[in-house]
């Protein structure tokens, strides 16, 4: 993401009066009267997810205003799901049609964030009256004289807002107690553009600002350029104050929340919120009502609190003295306590509750342990140099890191957004700059050597804010392991320790196209190797698999199958031991692209090559499909079935079977196709001599899919196409993000479900 500098509007100039905007209720029915355009296939939201309709977002800029102004927006989406997405903007001279870019030059960095579109389940009448009282707070609010550098608001008439919102929006500020009066809202040296649909890889043009808005969200363009604020355009008219570089940078998250923390947050303002209305309403509800009233007032009450807390409050950077007595003060943000601030005295400290003496004067300082998350620094622990943690601490979910003070720094410098602390550094450019200070961590111990899986080099230097999670391999009852792949490379390792599955929810929103692959073991089973498939995929794409191989001969490619060729020998890069290995992996957000490619470990060994198992060695059937497409192959034997259990995908309309678990009468299970524990369905006994049918069904783009397994082909389906699969051979399942294809091999012959018609 790159920008060009702002240059000054040729239809304005310093010896003419500036360009007045049309009145407002000139600009809302202009904004009414525009349809917005209608979703293509491939739309997108901030996460890169597809979505069913655009997102209405408004773009903000700043003009002659400080860089910190450029971060704006994210904190009212604090509560909402924060994606970074890059902006290129240009700005473009009126009397150069079409318009051109700007010229290039230097520009600060900042940070852009947005939030998901949020799901409403208003009555559409109200909506569409929310919408244009939304529209005059837009016009009135976003659209300042050029000439002035303070924006007043224009008074809205209370007419136009019907009855049950002004109820609805009074109930919830009498709440929190603002100082807020209805039209009173005020900007200061701000600008805003008109509301836009956001769509990745497309332009917007500002026709009355005048300015290009490209969503490129290209990452060498994101680094080398100034990030662009942007945020919902409900978000925006709700705000009740002016923005402030505090609110600003609150907002600024360190990387993407998790989903269970979303939905941990959600539901903590949906309990306090609840009973708030209860007391608030005029009329008695039942509990769960409320709770469904409180959860449409979420986002609302989220942002209200982040402005409420942040009054008064600024952006600040201190210096602390490590040679004498340091104090540490604590907040709380959402439930979760924060480290407010580090300081030598205790008058500093003194509105907040129970300062602790962090560290007295004289002790030496040779390691500053520190716990953060998504939003801040939550513990600081100083230590000396040989000092590890070990053991469980008090600070769960959070990253941990360590920086190593040297004997000559004596001062570090504290960052904070006036709510909480940011980030610490130290006075000493070199220790700054080492990269390895700012590896964050799942747990305080760890291993320090890590390998480039791409390489199998050491890695000395670390991307910006590497995150390292870990899972178990071989630990005492461990049913198998889950991998998330897009084909040519891993995202994410889970083992399965017990029948947990929030881990679904956490991976479908950062990795929102991935491929579940499971692998059961069976008793006595567990991992003997793991290797790493290396080879050019399709597209000339670098292609990092791994391969998990157990004591009992069952070889798992976690990754796409790629041709013949490809499959020639493999790379040991581990050897767990049969009582347990913790295997540390790099969050997938933290790198770029999304995959898995640091590995840490305390048994590391040079890699070794060994041959290739025969039987991950595809032998594809015809496919009439794109060449570049990834596949997955599983297959097994049908001698011996007793139990199968489905894995439907409720998501899709058409609710396709994408992967079976099967259980064998000697106790040993087999997974086809693409498993999840979160979709699976119940159980179903198999008897030995019955015959298994499998019914597709293709979509209307002729994507085929798997609609029904059984021991009978179901009469009310006339349309799908049956397989008759007896108890003996082998089942194939060829999976891609499209398709499943299913193959029976036996003495008979071969039969695939590739003939059905649409």
């Amino acid at each position: 993401m790159s920008t060009s500098q702002p240059t000054k509007h040729s239809a304005v100039s310093a010896d003419q009066p500036p360009m007045e905007p049309p009145p407002a209720y000139e600009r809302v029915a202009q904004t009414q009267t525009q349809n917005p355009p209608r979703p293509r296939q491939g739309d997108v939201n901030s996460k890169g997810c597809l979505v069913d309709a655009p997102i209405p977002l408004q773009f903000a800029y700043a003009c002659a205003v400080s860089p910190a102004l450029l971060t704006l927006g994210c904190y009212i989406l604090s509560f909402c799901d924060v994606g970074m997405e890059g902006i290129h903007n240009e700005w473009v001279d009126p009397d150069i049609s079409p318009p051109g870019l700007g010229s290039d030059s230097d520009s600060d960095d900042a940070t852009a964030s947005i939030g998901q579109k949020r799901k409403s389940s208003r009555r559409a009448s109200s909506m569409k009256k929310r919408k244009r009282v939304s529209a005059k707070f837009e016009w009135a609010d976003a659209v300042p004289s050029r000439n002035s550098k303070r924006l007043e608001a224009q008074q809205v008439n209370e007419n136009d807002v019907c009855d049950e919102n002004r109820r609805y929006a009074e109930t919830l500020l009498k709440m929190i107690n603002p100082f807020y009066s209805p039209g009173d809202l005020n900007i200061e040296g701000q600008r805003f553009s008109m509301e836009f649909n956001l769509r990745m890889a497309d332009t917007i043009h500002d026709s009355f600002e005048w300015i290009n808005l490209h969503t490129c969200a290209n990452p060498q363009c994101m680094a080398e350029g100034r990030r662009i604020p942007f945020f919902h355009n409900d978000c925006f008219c709700f705000r009740l104050y002016d923005i402030s570089d505090a609110l600003v940078a609150a907002g600024n998250y360190t990387f993407d929340p998790p989903a269970y923390e979303k939905k941990r947050r959600s539901h903590r303002i949906k309990r306090l919120l609840a009973p708030k209305l209860r007391d608030e309403l005029q009329i008695r509800l039942p509990a769960e009502t409320l709770m469904i009233i409180a959860g449409l007032l979420v986002r609302e009450c989220a942002a209200i609190t982040a402005e409420e807390q942040l009054l008064g409050l600024n952006v600040s950077d201190d210096t602390v003295d490590l040679t004498k007595d340091v104090y540490v003060g604590y907040t709380a943000v959402d439930g979760v306590r924060y480290v407010r601030s580090l300081g030598n005295t205790v008058s500093k400290l003194c509105n907040q509750d129970c300062p602790v003496l962090l560290s007295k004067q004289g002790e030496s300082v040779g390691k500053i342990w520190i716990a953060e998350d998504y939003r801040g620094i939550r513990a600081v622990k100083f230590c000396s140099a040989d000092t590890s943690l070990t053991g469980p601490t008090p600070i769960a979910k959070s990253w941990w890191r360590a920086i190593c003070v040297p004997c000559d720094v004596e001062k570090i410098a504290t960052k904070s957004d006036g709510l909480k602390l940011r980030d610490i550094l130290t006075c000493d450019e070199k220790v700054s700059t080492d990269t390895r200070n700012y590896i964050g961590w799942a747990k305080p111990e760890h291993p320090n050597d890590v390998i480039d899986i791409t390489t199998f080099d050491q890695v000395n230097s670390f991307p910006e804010r590497l995150r390292m999670t870990f899972f178990n391999c071989n630990v005492n009852g461990t049913t198998g392991y889950t991998a998330v792949t897009c084909g040519s490379s891993v995202a994410m390792v889970h083992a399965h320790e017990n029948d947990n599955t929030g881990f679904y929810a956490d991976m479908d929103s950062a990795y929102p196209r991935g491929f579940f692959i499971y692998m059961p073991l069976d008793d006595g089973e567990f991992v003997t190797e793991i290797c790493r498939r290396y080879a050019v995929a399709a597209g000339n794409w670098i292609s990092t698999c791994l391969v998990f191989i157990t004591n009992k001969g069952r070889n798992t490619l976690f990754g796409t199958s790629g041709p013949p060729e490809s499959c020639l020998v493999l790379d040991r890069i581990l050897t767990p031991a049969f009582d347990g290995t913790q295997i540390w992996y790099n969050d997938l957000t933290s790198v770029h692209p999304k995959s898995l490619r640091y590995i840490a470990c305390d048994r590391l060994a040079p890699p070794v090559q060994r041959p290739f198992p025969p039987s991950l060695i595809p032998n594809p059937p015809y496919f009439w499909t794109q060449n570049n497409e990834p596949w997955f192959v599983s297959s097994c034997s049908m001698e011996g079935i007793v139990d199968m259990t489905l894995c439907r995908d409720a998501a899709y309309a058409h609710r396709p079977i994408t992967g079976i678990l099967l259980e064998y009468e000697n106790g040993h299970r087999e997974c086809l196709g693409q498993f999840r524990f979160d979709k699976a369905l119940k159980k179903v006994r198999v008897e030995h001599a019955t015959d298994m049918y499998i019914g597709s069904l293709r979509t209307a783009c002729s994507y085929l899919y798997i609609a029904h397994i059984g021991t009978s082909t179901l009469h009310s389906c006339g349309t799908l196409s049956w397989m008759q699969v007896s108890r003996h051979g082998t089942l194939e399942w060829w999976s891609s993000l499209r398709h499943s294809i299913v193959r029976y091999t036996s003495t008979a012959g071969q039969l695939t479900n590739m003939e059905t018609r649409s």
